[in-house]
């Protein structure tokens, strides 16, 4: 189960989205995190880590977002947790450039002089390597594969199948696009995360080329 940390940005946005935080909703404590393309919810048990209290009030992109999980939505379909590891893979996260070792330059021999120092070409000088970018058709619209592998690499251990659903969500004035257009949403008693889909329609030639990822069934339990 990987940390909730590893989701936020450190260095943009509101306080919530730079680190984890924790919350009150229908009178159950969660760890909360979100890295602006998706948001996780876990149940806050004895032994997680401490993070800083955050109030909904007054939040309205916050808010809006997490209303969505008091939707009466239908479930689209019940998959075991087993099946969804394989369907999205392994998390792959930002990490350390592996050529320049993080710091953004490479020295390289030169015949002209004693050497010199160039932009890493793999990382552009960030120093390290962001989220690939891999689009997938999975139950009716497009998401960037990585960030399902992300959010279903935070799930507690011991969680045996996930209710997913997807929801069309006009976002509410004043809110973080984020909250607008469609969502898909796991959801179990202790751990629930909605992730963002990507702005394709099924009649788009480029999105057609995108491969899909198949559940055996949209409304029966899938095991």
């Amino acid at each position: 189960m990987e940390s909730l940390d590893k989701i936020c940005n450190s260095d943009s946005g509101p306080g919530y989205v730079r680190q984890p935080h924790n919350i009150l909703l229908n009178n159950r404590r969660y760890n909360v995190a979100t890295n602006g393309h998706y948001i996780v919810l876990r149940e806050r048990l004895t032994g997680c880590p401490e993070y800083p209290e955050v109030s909904l009030k007054g939040r309205v992109s916050l808010m809006a977002v997490l209303g969505i999980l008091e939707t009466d939505l239908k479930i689209q379909a019940t998959v075991s947790t087993e099946k969804l590891f394989q369907l999205f893979g392994k998390g792959e996260w930002e990490t350390e450039c592996d050529r320049c070792d993080g710091t953004g330059d490479i020295e390289i021999d030169c015949n002209y002089c004693s050497g010199h120092e160039v932009t890493c070409c793999k990382c552009d000088g960030e120093g390290s390597t962001s989220t690939p970018h891999k689009p997938v058709w999975f139950l009716g619209c497009v998401f960037q594969k990585p960030y399902l592998a992300q959010i279903l690499s935070t799930i507690p251990e011991g969680i045996e199948s996930v209710d997913l659903m997807i929801h069309n969500y006009e976002a509410p004035k004043g809110s973080h696009k984020m909250t607008g257009g469609n969502q898909i949403i796991f959801s179990t008693p202790s751990w629930k995360a909605i992730c963002m889909a990507m702005n394709y329609k099924k009649d788009d030639l480029h999105a057609k080329e995108f491969p899909r990822l198949e559940i055996e069934s949209t409304t029966e339990e899938v095991v």
